[in-house]
C-alpha cells in the first residue's frame, strides 16, 4: 500500500473477569497515533484469539471484527477515531487521527492542464481535471502504477505474444488466439479497430496510452518499483522489457474479454457430440438422451421482460425435449475442438464456468430512497489476485458533463460498471448465439491454396517471439500458416484431407464498443427506445460484441433494459442446427439470404448499425419503465424464447412474435434460479405500495437462500424410500425438512463465527441447521448429478475418441428439474451403461435420488459424526484468490482460502467447481468480482454509492496488512461507502497533482 503507519507502542488495559486469572489483552499501535494511511493493528496474546471482539466509533474502517488482527481504514474525514478491541471483561483502545500526505507530484505529457488525485481511504483514486482527455491519461498512469503487470499480462494474452514474456511454454496458447483473433480478410482485429475509431474515440485511447507509458517511463527510472510478480517469471526481467502502451493493447483486452463471455465453442461443441452420440441415426440413438440435456426450456418461467412476473419459483417447467435431426459424423472433430477451447486460459473467467452475473434497477417510483431509482450489479468472474477490476472517480471541469465512478478493466479507461453524471449502469452476460462452426470443404481450384467455393483460401503468417528461445513462425519445422476461409473466418480444425472446421464470430467484425462505455458515462437520460442523441440508449447502439444485460437508471427516476449487440441473422434456423457445424456451402450463412445483400463477404467491415446480416435493433429484446418498477437480469432467457415448445422451431417460444424468434440456442443460466429468487423478492418488495430501500438492495446481493432447494421439495422430487436405505434416507430427509421450516428456510450460512474456514462454529441453533441442509443438500446435488450423467458422459467420450467429456453443470439441472425427476419412475438417463450404452443396471430417476440422498448423509456422518451440529458448510465452501498467472505467479499473490456462505444458484453465487474429485470439496473460484449499488441523486453531493472489491485496489503482495482489508470486507458481505465527485472534497484525504 502507498502508505505505513508513523510510530507504533503498547498499552495495556487489563480487568479480570472472574476469580481465574486471565490472560493480559493488550493492543499494538494503541494510545494516541497519527495514520497517514492503513494500520494493522495485532491483539495479543494469542489465547484470546477466539474472544477478542473489535469495534469503532466510525462505522467501515475496520476489515472484520474477530480474530487477532485487522486492519484500520483512516475514514474521509480528519475527525479522530477510536478502536476497541474487548475480550473476557477487558478492553484495549487506540485513537487515530488522520493527516493529509501531498505525495510527490508526476508530468504527462500532453495534459492541457494540471491534474489532482484524491485518494480515499481504499487507495481509490477521485482525478479532478479540466477536460475528459486529461481525466483518462491520468486514469492510465494510475492504472499502470497499480496494476501493470495484471495490464500486460492480459494484453500479451490477447495479442499471442505471451511466449515473449514467460517462453516457449506458452507457444501453443499464442497460435490459438493469433488464429481466433484474425479477421476474415487476414488481419488482426485490434489493429481494424484502431483504424476505424472516430476522432473524439481515439483522442480518449490516446491520452490514456500517454499516461500508461508516462509511468513505464517512471519505472525505467525507478526499476526497484518493479512489480514483483516479475521476478517470479525471470530475474533477469527489467522495465526495459515492458514495451510501451498503445490504443491497440487498450482494443485487445476488450476483445479478449468479449471473447471469453460470449464465445460459444465449448457449449456448441458439447452438445454437438451429445446430439453425435444419442441423436437420429447416431451409434447409440436415444431421443430421449438427446432431448433432455439438449432441452430449450428452463426449469421457471421468469423473464426479465415479463411485465409482471408471472410463473416464479413454485410453477412447475413442462417443456418439450429438442429432437434432433440427423448429424453428421463429426464427433472426434467435435472433441479435439472442445477440449482445445477449453486448454485455453481465461484471464477473465469463462461462461463454462457457470454464470452468476446479477444486475437490477428500481424505479424512482418503487424506491424507499427518496423516490430516486437505484442500480445495483454483482459482476461473476473469476476471482483474482489483484482483482479484475480497477476502481476511480474522474470529474471534469469543462462542461462536458464527466463525472464518472466505478470500475473498469485494468487496461479500459473509463468505467465498465458505474454511474456518470445522470446514468447508473450495470451489466451481465446475455448469452446470444454469436459463433458458428462451419463445414467447409476444400477444393483444388488451380491456386497456390485450396479453395472453398470457388474462393481461395486466406493464408496469415505469424512471427511469434520467445523468451529464451527461437522464435515460431509459418515457416518453422512442424508449423504453417493461419488459414482463412473467406466468407466464414479462420480453420480451426481438420476433419479429414478436403473438409475442415472454420470459425465465424461477431466479434471479428469492426466494432465501436469502447465507444459506447466513454458515451454512456456522458450520456444525460436513461431516454426511451426510440435512442435519442445523448441518451443512454443512444451510446448503446455503439455496443456490438460481447452483449451484455445492460439496466439503466436515471437520476430523473427512470429505468431501462437495452442488451444491445450484434446477432447474426439465421432465416434457416429451423433447418439447421448452430449447435453442430453448418454446411459451409452457403446455405447456412448469416444474413436475409437476399442474394443482394452479400452478407458473407470477404473483409471484416461490418455495418455502424444492424443492416441486412443482423437481426434490426427493434426486433432485439429492450424495454423502458416497466409497470412492474424494477428490471432484472441474472444470464438467462430475456424474454422467453424458451418458455413453450413451438411446432415451427425446434428452438422453442412464446416471445412476444414483434421480436426475433432466434437468438440463441440456450442461454449462460439455463436454469433461471437467480433471476427468479430476485425477481421473488423484488416482486414482495413493490407490491401494493411497497418500496425498495437501499438496505433492501444490500441484503438482496448477499441473499444466500438456494432456491432449487426448495423447488427439489415444492415439485416432489423426493420419492417415498420403501426398504432400501430406509434408515440413512428417512435421516436425511428430515434434516432437509427441518432446513425448509426456520425462519429462513433454504439459506445456506456457513455456520461459523468468521470467515476463517477453522473458526469456531455459531451456537444459534436455527443457524446451525441452515448450515448442515445446505450442506447436505449439495453433497446430494453433487452425486446426484455424477451418478445420473458421467456414465452417458463416458459413453459420449468413448464414441467421439475423448479420453474424457465434461457437462454443462447448468444443463445437467435444467434436464434434471425439467426432464427427468417429473417422470421419477423411469427415464433412459437414469440408467447406469458402460462405455458402449449398453445398460448394465436398470434405475429409476426415483431410485437415483434415494441412493444419492443416502450416500450423501453417509458420506457427512462418516466425516463428521451423526450430529448434524457438526455439518458446517463454512468449512468446505471456500473461496481463495490467486493471480491470473497462477501457478507461473503464486507465493503472496493469494488471498484465502475463505470460508463463504451461499452456494449453487444462490444470488450471491458460490458454485463449487464441478473438477473437485472429494465429495466433501465445494472451493470456487469464480464469483462476484465487485458488489455495486448506486442511489440516483441529483444532487451529486447527496449520491450514494456502496461497493465491495474482492482484494486491494493497488497490486501488493497478499500479507496480514492492509493489502487485504477490501477482500477481507468482501468475504464478509460489508459495503464501504465509494465517494462520488466532490464529496471527496477536505475530508483529511492524500492528494497528487500530475503536470503536463
Amino acid at each position: 500500500m502507498r502508505y505505513r503507519m508513523l510510530a507504533a507502542g503498547s498499552l495495556l488495559i487489563a480487568a479480570c473477569a472472574g476469580s481465574e486469572p486471565q490472560p493480559k489483552l493488550t493492543i499494538s499501535p494503541s494510545g494516541n497515533q497519527t495514520a497517514t494511511g492503513p494500520v494493522t493493528i495485532t491483539a495479543s496474546p494469542a489465547d484470546l484469539a477466539n474472544d477478542i471482539t473489535w469495534s469503532s466509533t466510525v462505522p467501515g474502517t475496520l476489515s472484520g471484527d474477530k480474530g487477532l488482527t485487522v486492519v484500520y481504514h483512516p475514514p474521509p474525514s480528519t475527525q479522530p477515531v477510536t478502536i476497541t478491541a474487548t475480550a473476557r471483561g477487558q478492553t484495549a483502545t487506540v485513537t487515530f487521527t488522520s493527516q493529509s500526505p501531498q505525495l510527490p507530484a508526476r508530468a504527462i505529457a500532453g495534459l492541457s492542464a494540471n491534474v489532482d488525485v484524491t485518494y480515499d481511504q481504499y487507495d481509490i483514486p477521485h482525478i479532478f481535471c479540466a477536460n475528459q482527455n486529461d481525466c483518462y491519461a491520468v486514469q492510465g498512469y494510475i492504472q499502470a502504477q497499480d496494476r501493470l503487470f495484471q495490464m500486460d499480462l492480459f494484453r500479451r494474452t490477447a495479442e499471442g505474444r505471451l511466449a515473449e514474456l514467460v517462453g516457449s511454454v506458452e507457444v501453443s496458447q499464442d497460435l490459438q488466439f493469433l488464429t481466433l483473433f484474425v479477421t476474415r480478410d487476414g488481419k488482426r482485429i485490434e489493429q481494424q479497430l484502431v483504424a476505424a475509431m472516430d476522432p473524439p474515440t481515439k483522442a480518449k485511447l490516446d491520452a490514456f496510452a500517454a499516461g500508461v507509458n508516462a509511468y513505464i517511463a517512471f519505472l525505467k527510472q525507478n526499476p526497484m518499483l518493479m512489480p514483483q510478480e516479475y521476478a517470479q517469471i525471470s530475474a533477469s526481467l527489467t522495465p526495459n522489457d515492458i514495451p510501451d502502451w498503445s490504443p491497440a493493447d487498450t482494443l485487445a483486452i476488450g476483445r479478449l474479454q468479449q471473447f471469453q463471455l460470449s464465445e460459444t465453442i465449448e457449449k456448441e461443441t458439447g452438445y454437438g457430440q451429445v446430439g453425435l452420440t444419442f441423436g437420429p441415426s447416431a451409434p447409440h440413438q436415444d431421443l430421449a438422451r438427446a432431448g433432455a440435456y439438449i432441452l430449450p426450456k428452463q426449469p421457471i418461467d421468469g423473464f426479465t421482460l415479463a411485465d409482471p412476473d408471472t410463473n416464479l419459483p413454485s410453477a412447475p417447467g413442462v417443456g418439450s425435449a429438442m429432437t434432433p435431426s440427423a448429424l453428421p459424423a463429426l464427433g472426434h472433430a467435435l472433441g479435439a475442438i472442445n477440449a482445445q477451447m477449453r486448454e485455453l486460459n481465461a484471464p477473465f473467467g469463462s461462461i463454462r464456468e457457470g454464470a452468476g452475473s446479477n444486475n437490477w434497477v428500481i424505479a424512482g417510483a418503487k424506491s424507499a430512497e427518496s423516490g430516486h431509482a437505484m442500480v445495483a450489479n454483482d459482476p461473476h468472474l473469476s476471482l483474482q489476485y489483484p482483482p479484475l477490476f480497477h476502481l476511480a472517480a474522474m470529474t471534469a471541469s469543462d462542461g462536458s458533463g464527466l463525472n464518472v465512478a466505478g470500475g473498469s478493466l485494468p487496461g479500459i479507461p473509463g468505467a465498465l460498471i458505474g454511474r456518470g453524471n445522470h446514468v447508473g449502469w450495470g451489466l451481465t452476460v446475455v448469452g446470444y448465439d454469436v459463433t458458428d462452426l462451419y463445414r467447409d470443404t476444400l477444393a483444388d481450384c488451380g491456386q497456390p491454396v485450396p479453395c472453398v467455393n470457388s474462393v481461395p483460401l486466406l493464408p496469415v503468417s505469424f512471427d511469434i517471439k520467445v523468451r529464451g528461445g527461437a522464435d515460431v513462425t509459418d515457416t518453422s519445422p512442424g508449423q504453417k500458416p493461419i488459414l482463412v476461409v473467406r466468407q466464414h473466418g479462420p480453420i480451426i480444425a481438420q476433419i479429414d484431407a478436403t473438409t475442415v472446421i472454420s470459425m465465424r464470430w461477431t466479434g471479428h467484425e469492426v466494432t465501436q464498443d469502447v465507444k459506447a462505455f466513454l458515451d454512456l458515462s456522458n450520456a444525460s437520460a436513461v431516454g426511451d427506445t426510440s435512442a435519442a442523441t445523448g441518451t443512454a440508449f443512444a451510446a448503446l447502439q455503439n455496443f456490438a460484441v460481447g452483449a451484455q444485460n445492460v439496466v439503466l437508471a436515471d437520476d430523473q427516476g427512470n429505468i431501462g433494459y437495452d442488451p444491445h449487440a450484434l446477432v447474426p441473422l439465421r432465416p434457416w434456423a429451423t433447418a439447421h442446427f448452430p449447435w453442430v457445424p453448418l454446411p459451409g456451402d452457403g446455405s447456412a450463412d448469416w444474413g436475409s439470404q437476399n442474394a443482394a445483400d452479400n452478407c458473407a463477404g470477404t473483409g471484416a467491415s461490418a455495418p455502424a448499425i444492424p443492416g441486412p446480416c443482423w437481426v434490426p435493433d427493434d426486433k432485439l429484446p429492450r424495454g423502458v419503465n416497466p409497470t412492474k418498477g424494477y428490471y432484472a437480469t441474472a444470464n438467462s432467457d430475456p424474454a422467453g424464447y424458451t418458455a413453450q415448445a413451438n411446432p415451427n422451431s425446434p428452438f422453442g417460444s412464446t416471445v412476444n412474435p414483434s421480436l426475433y424468434p432466434y437468438l440463441s440456442f440456450d442461454w449462460d443460466d439455463p436454469t433461471d434460479m437467480r433471476y427468479a429468487r430476485i425477481a421473488e423478492v423484488l416482486q414482495t418488495k413493490t407490491a401494493s405500495t411497497g418500496k425498495v430501500s437501499l438496505a433492501d438492495m444490500q441484503a438482496l446481493q448477499t441473499d444466500h437462500v438456494m432456491l432449487l432447494a426448495k423447488i427439489f421439495e415444492q415439485r416432489n422430487f423426493y420419492p417415498d424410500a420403501g426398504t432400501v436405505n430406509q434408515v440413512t434416507y428417512t435421516a436425511a430427509r428430515q434434516l432437509l425438512t427441518a432446513w425448509a421450516a426456520t425462519t429462513t428456510p433454504y439459506d445456506c450460512p456457513t455456520g461459523l463465527t468468521s470467515s476463517d474456514p477453522k473458526s469456531a462454529a455459531v451456537t444459534d441453533a436455527a443457524t446451525l441447521t441452515n448450515s448442515a441442509g445446505c450442506l447436505l443438500f449439495h453433497t446430494f446435488l453433487t452425486k446426484l448429478l455424477h451418478n445420473v450423467f458421467d456414465d452417458d458422459f463416458a459413453v459420449v467420450a468413448a464414441t467421439n475418441g475423448q479420453s474424457s467429456f465434461g457437462g454443462d453443470t447448468g444443463a445437467e439441472i435444467r434436464a434434471l428439474v425439467v426432464a427427468l425427476l417429473p417422470n421419477l419412475n423411469q427415464h433412459s438417463f437414469c440408467d447406469d451403461v458402460d462405455k458402449n450404452a449398453a445398460v448394465v443396471a436398470a434405475k429409476t430417476c426415483g431410485m437415483q435420488v434415494i441412493n444419492a440422498l443416502s450416500t450423501a448423509y453417509g458420506t457427512l456422518a462418516n466425516a463428521y459424526g451423526t450430529d448434524t451440529k457438526n455439518w458446517l458448510w463454512g468449512r468446505v465452501h471456500t473461496l481463495t484468490t490467486q493471480s491470473a498467472a497462477a501457478p507461473l505467479i503464486a507465493g503472496a499473490f493469494s488471498g484465502g482460502p475463505f470460508a463463504r456462505p451461499g452456494g449453487a444458484l444462490t444470488v450471491d453465487v458460490g458454485n463449487p467447481s464441478g473438477s473437485q474429485l472429494s465429495p466433501l470439496a465445494f472451493a470456487y473460484g469464480s464469483g462476484s468480482n465487485l458488489r455495486f449499488i448506486s442511489v440516483m441523486d441529483p444532487a451529486a453531493t447527496n449520491a450514494q454509492m456502496k461497493m465491495q472489491l474482492p482484494g486491494p485496489e493497488r497490486d501488493a503482495p497478499a500479507v496480514l496488512s492492509s493489502s487485504l482489508n477490501l477482500l477481507n470486507m468482501y468475504v464478509q458481505n460489508q459495503y464501504f461507502d465509494f465517494l462520488y465527485g466532490h464529496q471527496v472534497d477536505n475530508k483529511g484525504l492524500p492528494t497528487q497533482r500530475f503536470t503536463p
